[in-house]
């Protein structure tokens, strides 16, 4: 039975599945973050999870990735 997916404020939010290629130092950095939590809170959290938070938190800070390009 597949989970229902929550947004950050806890409401159901639709998704999608992605593939996300990234450098082994990319993928070092997400493992020692999710290694860290684990450790600090007792929280198992995924890549994934971090690259949400990480993307949310963009969103909420209003970044303009038009502007980069």
């Amino acid at each position: 039975m597949p989970r229902k997916r929550r947004d950050f404020g806890g409401r159901p939010a639709p998704s999608r599945n992605v593939t996300v290629v990234l450098f082994a130092r990319h993928v070092a950095l997400l493992e020692q973050l999710v290694l860290n939590i684990r450790m600090a809170h007792g929280e198992a959290l995924s890549r994934s999870h971090i690259i949400q938070a990480l993307v949310e938190a963009a969103m909420r800070r209003g970044i303009d990735a038009a502007q980069w390009v």
